[in-house]
């Protein structure tokens, strides 16, 4: 006859929870480092992709030189025809930061502080005090 001895309950392994506090330890060292990295980046720093999508071109390493805009290239010269578009005149100071060019221009008698972005090309225009 075989009698049944009751067993101790076998109790859970805790390997699911420490898994689960695990990844979600890793995820919150991996927002802060992220964080971290973000706010310690200049201003400045141009920022690059690895990317070989032809719709990143303009974002890539060879998409143009650290920040400044060649006054021969064609995004140069599409900047410039667009501001004479806009009626700014006297455009100096013309750089490029990212997808954003910045220049110092005159128009009606004023000058303003003009970033355009492309693409598409959305212009803003602050005035400057003198």
């Amino acid at each position: 006859m075989n009698i049944k001895r009751q067993r101790a309950p076998i109790k859970k392994s805790r390997l699911e929870n420490e898994v689960i506090l695990a990844v979600v330890i890793l995820y919150v060292l991996l927002s802060a480092a992220m964080l971290l990295i973000h706010h310690l980046q200049p201003d400045d720093a141009a920022t690059k992709t690895s990317s070989t999508a032809p719709a990143h071109d303009w974002f890539s390493d060879d998409a143009g030189d650290k920040g400044t805009a060649d006054t021969k290239s064609p995004d140069a010269a599409r900047v410039q025809a667009l501001l004479d578009q806009a009626g700014y005149r006297d455009v100096r100071e013309l750089h490029r930061e990212g997808t954003r060019y910045r220049a110092i221009a005159s128009k009606d008698g004023r000058t303003w502080q003009l970033d355009l972005e492309l693409p598409p090309p959305l212009l803003t225009a602050t005035p400057l005090t003198p």
